[in-house]
């Protein structure tokens, strides 16, 4: 179901949102999106629908969209939190029968801050991409004579840039972990990272590139 919901949430708001006409010029690209850009909708408006496609379109984009992402966002911020928490509370338990713990300060709860700052970044790759968006779209909703020009550029910028943001969290702890072993050669770390497929970590710690046999 992890897979199964989001299919068919986001195929049941597509078809609605074609059945009711929601798909129109959105500045950037063809989105949900009243037309014209400046009327409001009957929602808005005293009952009177003032636009040719797309009436209330602002009110089914927080719908459709902006809604359940953010009830994504947030629920991922707690379940980090909740990780963060479990992960700090199992490391005090185990601290206390560690003497080499109690001995070294520096060395204790590692495993929590290692969580805390994946996590940290791993939120942070959402609320950078999608926190301009929502606030451009809620300006646009409240006023329609408000210039977004610059934050609409910031965007367009951020939106198709959560991938790359999600890829750089993700390979993260591999780079730390190369980059200590191999401070000297950032090229080689670089390659390790990203052709996992082609290089291989010897026991002696030597990375060297696989080759047909």
């Amino acid at each position: 179901y992890f897979f199964g919901i989001p299919i068919m949430f986001g195929l049941a708001t597509a078809v609605a949102s074609v059945v009711l006409k929601l798909f129109n010029n959105a500045s950037v690209w063809c989105w949900i999106s009243p037309l014209p850009l400046t009327c409001r909708g009957s929602l808005f408006n005293n009952g009177i629908n003032d636009c040719e496609r797309g009436n209330n379109a602002s009110l089914y984009r927080f719908v459709f969209f902006y809604g359940p992402l953010w009830f994504v966002i947030i629920t991922a911020s707690v379940a980090m939190f909740l990780l963060y928490t479990s992960v700090r509370k199992t490391e005090q338990q185990a601290a206390k029968w560690s003497l080499a713990t109690r001995l070294e300060k520096t060395a204790r709860l590692k495993h929590t801050k290692k969580v805390r700052r994946q996590a940290f970044f791993y939120l942070m790759a959402f609320y950078v991409a999608w926190l301009p968006g929502t606030l451009l779209r809620t300006i646009e909703t409240i006023s329609k004579n408000t210039d977004t020009s610059v934050l609409l550029v910031i965007f367009a910028i951020t939106g198709p840039f959560q991938g790359t943001l999600n890829f750089l969290v993700y390979v993260r702890p591999k780079y730390l972990k190369y980059r200590r072993k191999h401070p000297e050669n950032l090229c080689l770390v670089i390659q390790m990272i990203v052709f996992t497929c082609c290089m291989k970590e010897e026991p002696s710690g030597d990375i060297t590139r696989i080759t047909e046999p």
